[in-house]
Parts: structure tokens; sequence; C-alpha cells
């Protein structure tokens, strides 16, 4: 699937809790690999967590961040929206890390 097409669906579930991609609020986005769309569609809060620690992206009022992500239950809207189903499956599928390959990378 197209990175661009995960960027679109993360984008459009935070900007209906008012943040944005490198947007001006101290609660938005700054993302600095793309490929954490992906990561946070496949793994939903672990893949966010992950996808930080990484440096894939950052934000200077994390806490404000969380606190929204939280509030609104986002990670519930992911497994109950039919209309992201397939680029949640789609991002899962192409997720190459496993316990089979965890030998390999280490």
């Amino acid at each position: 699937m197209d990175k661009k097409k995960y960027r679109r669906v993360v984008e459009g579930m935070l900007s209906e809790i008012g943040v944005s991609i490198n947007g001006p609020e101290p609660w938005d986005i700054c993302v600095r690999d793309e490929r954490m769309f992906g990561r946070v569609l496949s793994d939903k809060s672990l893949g966010l967590g992950e996808s930080y620690m990484e440096g894939w992206w950052d934000c200077p009022r994390i806490d404000e961040l969380i606190y929204r992500i939280l509030c609104a239950d986002l990670g519930s809207k992911i497994r109950g929206n039919l209309s992201l189903l397939v680029p949640v499956v789609q991002a899962w599928a192409s997720n190459r890390q496993s316990k089979v390959r965890a030998h390999d990378v280490a």
C-alpha cells in the first residue's frame, strides 16, 4: 500500500482530536520518518511508542498529545472502523517484525 495512504489515515484520525502533522501547536506531531504512519496503523499504541523511541517523530508537549489520544479513545476507533480495516491490515501484513525474524535482527 502507498505510504501516502497510511499518512492520510493517521492524519485524518489525529485531525479529529485537534492534532496536526508538523503543525504549529505544541501538541502537534513533528514527523521525521514516514514509516511512522504504517507502524502506528499496524501496531497501534505500541507502534506509536516504539516509533517515538526510534526518533521517527517528536512532540514538544507529548503529555497533551497522549491526553488527547486517550480522551478520544483512538485505539478503539482503529479497531471499530471498517473503512480503516484495509489500511490497517495492509500495514500489519507488511510489518516484517516477528518473533521468527527477531533472531535475524539480533
